[in-house]
């Protein structure tokens, strides 16, 4: 083989070859960038979205908690109203925890208030408040109340009379959360619920302690 040859055969890449590869470097690379970014993006999403399920879930377990005690009278007096307010947004429930016969503690009576001007749930305690939820729309939250014989009660703008809330036996808790978008097109939602039986009714409706 002559010199000539051998020169010919190892000369390399041109320029035009090495700006293609370059170019066809940088595709690959510049689809491997978008690819992880979308990759990140799916997964910071779903671990908002379980933030807010988590979130959601444990809060109506609170909820349904202070509900589900309503009405506790040991010593049957009947000098109070297990349910004193009964609205879509808004419940106060009242218990007499230290058998006083009377509310006179902090936890014996609390509402439960949703704001859904401001976007925020309020605990309210011995005339305390607590923002519970904030920087989330909770639009499709609501309070609804049945009969004993699972008959809707449907309060006003007033709420339920007096005469309707002594008929409530139990009260369905739904909590929706859409977390804002934070550039994503839709922002993250959840819905939660549960059905609180009020176990300390029947001693309000009995005409005699048990």
């Amino acid at each position: 083989m002559s010199v000539h040859g051998r020169v010919k055969n190892q000369r390399g890449l041109t320029s035009l070859e090495v700006l293609i590869s370059t170019i066809l470097g940088s595709a690959v690379l510049l689809g491997f960038h978008s690819f992880s970014q979308s990759q990140l993006s799916s997964l910071q999403n779903q671990a908002t979205q379980i933030s807010v399920q988590s979130t959601a879930r444990s809060m109506l377990e609170v909820v349904a908690r202070d509900i589900r005690r309503a009405a506790m009278d040991p010593t049957c007096g009947k000098a109070f109203d297990g349910i004193a307010i009964a609205k879509p947004g808004e419940i106060r429930v009242q218990s007499d925890f230290d058998g006083s016969g009377f509310i006179d503690a902090a936890e014996e009576s609390i509402t439960y208030r949703y704001d859904h001007q401001d976007n925020a749930i309020e605990r309210v305690s011995g005339g305390t408040a607590q923002t519970l939820m904030t920087d989330v729309s909770i639009s499709g939250s609501s309070l609804r109340y049945f009969g004993a014989d699972g008959t809707e009660l449907l309060p006003g703008s007033a709420g339920l009379s007096s005469a309707d809330r002594d008929q409530v036996r139990r009260v369905r808790v739904e909590l929706a959360f859409a977390e804002p978008g934070h550039g994503r097109e839709q922002p993250l939602r959840t819905r939660v619920a549960t059905d609180v039986d009020l176990r300390n009714r029947y001693f309000l409706g009995s005409e005699a302690c048990p």
